[in-house]
């Protein structure tokens, strides 16, 4: 069994069921989010509710501008902003609903609860559309601001194993089984766990294999460099060895020249001239 067949049936499942998901989950968080409403806020509350029936009814095309009123008059209203993003991207508008959440996160003046929990729908919504790293860098972000957020572990694991990034995917796991040891999920954990721990030993035992040849190479590529440098030295020495010895035999043969030179001048000196005293007899 491998990871990626361990892990293939969890994202089909998610692919083919998001949307209803999506649904309940957004439902359940409407009746949550609407039991905390301000009873004080007559016409927010019945914003709220309006909105919460819309979706219930799957009318997101109500449901949306009742939310926007609703953030336009409170931009601090987290259950507003969460919902509408849900609504956007339910809408076929994925890339609204990113822009929305991360101006909201970027709202410093928020708590940072609520933007951690910013941050972990924003790390979901980028998930579902495939920007798996962009995910994990949001889901690391959300425990920056809430370290309470126990699903991050589990999702980010996902996530990291789809990228490869086993170790961090293991660490994950670990985190999520020692934080939530009840989990239903528990057997199907702690059988990922094993698997990446057999495919990190494997990567460890092919990552010193593949370093000791690297050193192994490295020591080839050394001596084979010394024994050239080796031999360009004695290359050069013996040029300029032969160098060295022409040249003294040419400065000897210029000597001799000298020597012959001179001689030459001696001789030329010892001879008469009988040139005007010598008369031509006939």
């Amino acid at each position: 069994m491998t990871i990626t067949r361990a892990i293939t049936g969890y994202y089909e499942y998610l692919c083919a069921h998001w949307q209803a998901a999506l649904v309940r989950c957004l439902i359940v968080l409407l009746v949550l989010l609407g039991g905390t409403t301000a009873a004080a806020d007559e016409d927010a509350a019945s914003l709220w509710e309006r909105a919460v029936e819309a979706v219930q009814y799957r009318n997101y095309s109500e449901a949306a501008p009742l939310l926007e009123v609703m953030l336009e008059r409170d931009p601090a209203d987290l259950r507003a902003l969460r919902t509408l993003a849900a609504v956007y991207e339910m809408q076929g508008r994925p890339e609204d609903a990113v822009r929305l959440l991360r101006s909201a996160l970027d709202d410093t003046g928020r708590a940072g609860d609520a933007r951690g929990r910013i941050a972990f729908d924003l790390a979901v919504l980028l998930a579902r559309l495939e920007q798996e790293e962009a995910a994990v860098e949001m889901y690391s972000a959300s425990l920056r601001y809430d370290a309470t957020l126990l699903p991050v572990y589990l999702n980010r694991a996902n996530l990291r194993v789809k990228l490869g990034e086993y170790p961090g995917a293991l660490s994950d796991y670990e985190r999520f089984l020692a934080l939530r040891p009840a989990t239903e999920q528990r057997a199907a954990i702690e059988d990922m766990i094993e698997l990446l721990r057999e495919t990190v030993r494997a990567e460890e035992i092919r990552q010193a294999e593949e370093e000791r040849r690297e050193r192994e190479a490295a020591e080839v590529r050394r001596v084979a460099e010394e024994t050239r440098r080796a031999e360009e030295e004695r290359v050069r020495l013996e040029a300029e060895e032969r160098r060295r010895k022409m040249m003294e035999s040419v400065m000897e043969s210029l000597g001799t020249a000298r020597d012959d030179a001179r001689g030459t001048r001696a001789d030329r000196e010892g001879i008469i001239d009988f040139d005007d005293d010598l008369e031509l007899l006939d």
